[in-house]
């Protein structure tokens, strides 16, 4: 379970804070670049990735797990489309900085840290990754797994990512 402070806030559709509000300026910021504007679809399933369907988007696209069988076959093509559009179109205007992202029960594998036969190390996900540009935040999540227990002999663990202009987002 998460700690409350690290939970997202319920949001309205309308209203001066919802939805649509937030979309209507993300998308003035768009156009006055010249982008292509987020449609509320794409908002909406970005939205949903944010909370508990997380974790059915992610065991589809990783492909295994409990999760996955939970799925039934759904593999939501579509919304994963529209989450990755909405990414896509969003990481224009983000700027290239440090991010974080705290893994809690876990441990980097072996490849991750021993060079390959080409001299690459390290780790590609075939899904998508939630980071903060808080790293007290990334903290708290990787030491206590956002408010729950650590599971017994496996720490947690703080990646702190560098941006480039290609994986911005």
């Amino acid at each position: 379970t998460l700690a409350p402070k690290l939970r997202r806030k319920p949001m309205s559709l309308h209203g001066r804070d919802g939805l649509v509000a937030r979309l209507t300026a993300l998308n003035e910021r768009l156009e006055k670049e010249r982008l292509t504007p987020i449609q509320l679809v794409e908002a909406l399933a970005a939205r949903m990735w944010t909370g508990p369907m997380y974790i059915k988007y992610e065991a589809v696209l990783r492909g295994s797990g409990a999760e996955f069988q939970m799925c039934q076959g759904n593999g939501y093509v579509t919304t994963l489309h529209c989450i990755n559009s909405t990414v896509v179109k969003t990481s224009k205007l983000s700027t290239v900085t440090k991010v974080y992202r705290g893994v809690s029960s876990g441990q980097l594998p072996a490849d991750f840290w021993a060079p390959n036969a080409y001299g690459a190390c390290g780790a590609i996900e075939a899904a998508f990754v939630a980071t903060t540009t808080d790293r007290a935040a990334a903290v708290e999540f990787a030491a206590a797994g956002g408010g729950g227990e650590l599971e017994a002999g496996k720490p947690g663990v703080l990646l702190e990512i560098h941006q480039g202009m290609v994986n911005r987002g």
